[in-house]
């Protein structure tokens, strides 16, 4: 295994044990009132949850010895299925749920309903209702703002993820420039 594999399989360890963390202590505050709290660790815990999918797609792509479009597509595909497998994980931590079909659903099957539900009704409810309403007009609007960042992370951005990426390395191409043995010299007496 290359260093730089390793380097990105422990990194994604270590947003693994954070996403975790924020979780839990979101649950936790949530039971004793502090509201801010639980929704600032839900969105570092959602963020986290992208790190991870970027340091797989990272890791895989760099064990292949080529940059090359196989690459590109099996590391996307894997961070589908893992993004799969880390919510079944994160279902059965929390909800007591092992279910890869709910994981499944609530992340790709689901995503028209959680845009509807999760991103529309907020804004509307807050525009339409609470920012004319609400006596502490700063206060919801900082509720608002944590609210809907998580929730566009968690419902959109996540299963979108992997299509995303794929689509801007299939972009870039899979081109290495490598220097010849003269241009390389050539460059090196440009630095001293």
């Amino acid at each position: 295994m290359k260093n730089k594999t390793l380097n990105h399989l422990i990194f994604a360890l270590l947003a693994g044990f954070a996403s975790i963390g924020f979780t839990a202590l979101s649950l936790l505050l949530k039971n004793i009132d502090r509201y801010y709290l639980d929704l600032i660790f839900l969105l570092l815990s959602s963020l986290m949850d992208v790190a991870i999918l970027f340091f797989i797609y990272a890791a895989i792509k760099s064990s292949f010895k080529k940059h090359s479009e196989l690459a590109i597509w099996v590391a996307g595909l894997s961070m589908v299925v893992f993004s799969i497998l880390w919510l079944t994980f994160k279902l059965y931590v929390f909800e007591g749920i092992f279910d890869v079909f709910e994981a499944i659903y609530r992340l790709y099957i689901s995503i028209l309903y959680r845009l509807n539900y999760d991103v529309w009704d907020v804004i509307v409810t807050y525009f339409g209702v609470t920012l004319f309403a609400a006596t502490d007009v700063i206060n919801q609007m900082v509720i608002f703002t944590l609210t809907i960042s998580r929730n566009i992370i968690a419902s959109l951005f996540i299963p979108l993820f992997p299509g995303i990426i794929v689509f801007r390395d299939l972009l870039n191409g899979t081109e290495e420039y490598k220097f010849t043995k003269e241009e390389k010299e050539d460059f090196d007496e440009l630095k001293l």
